[in-house]
């Protein structure tokens, strides 16, 4: 019997990065990515993605969010395209805006939205792509507004299912860890081992 592979894609000091997924038919063995949550946006292709137990269709265009530790595995039979977009929770800090932290916790239960329309979410990513790639001072300042941009719209469309563009992913409770992390106070945050 085979173990399940852990896998990195982050560097050890990274605690952001997007690129455009990869345009290749594959499948992947079933992994786990670790530390780390992913936001994958398939535009176009075809074929299954297996999350712990579930398995979905891609049916695009489609929004996957990843906790850290998930298993998961694709299976495309028509070429992808999209976006990954990898994250620590280190990237969003606490004293600066915690409304990012309660979006991302409404999330925490959310592991699928089929939308009707992504063309919103790939201009969005776009640019965020953009931002990443520049090198500019402000380059931190705009990449998290985008997130949070990015992050509301995905949390309006897993609180509202009737103005969600036809999602059919009900209300969500805030995950254990986000939950702690907008009640408590940033030495908590910084020494957690909750999480």
């Amino acid at each position: 019997m085979s173990s399940i592979s852990t896998k990195n894609k982050l560097d050890q000091d990274q605690i952001f990065k997007i690129s455009r997924f990869k345009e290749v038919i594959k499948k992947t063995r079933p992994h786990k990515h670790d530390g780390y949550y992913e936001l994958i946006f398939i535009s176009e292709g075809e074929g299954f993605h297996w999350i712990e137990t579930e398995n979905f269709q891609v049916n695009c265009p489609d929004l996957f969010f990843l906790k850290p530790g998930q298993l998961h595995f694709w299976q495309f039979t028509a070429i992808p395209k999209g976006f990954v977009m990898m994250f620590k929770k280190e990237l969003l800090n606490p004293l600066e805006d915690n409304s990012i932290l309660q979006m991302i916790g409404q999330l925490s239960a959310v592991t699928h939205i089929h939308l009707k329309n992504g063309s919103a979410f790939q201009a969005i990513l776009e640019d965020i792509l953009e931002v990443y790639q520049s090198d500019s001072i402000y380059s931190k300042h705009v990449l998290l507004g985008y997130l949070k941009v990015l992050f509301g719209k995905i949390a309006s469309l897993s609180l509202s299912p009737s103005k969600s563009n036809g999602s059919a992913v009900p209300p969500k409770l805030f995950g254990k860890c986000f939950g702690f992390v907008s009640k408590k106070s940033p030495p908590f945050y910084q020494g957690s081992q909750n999480c």
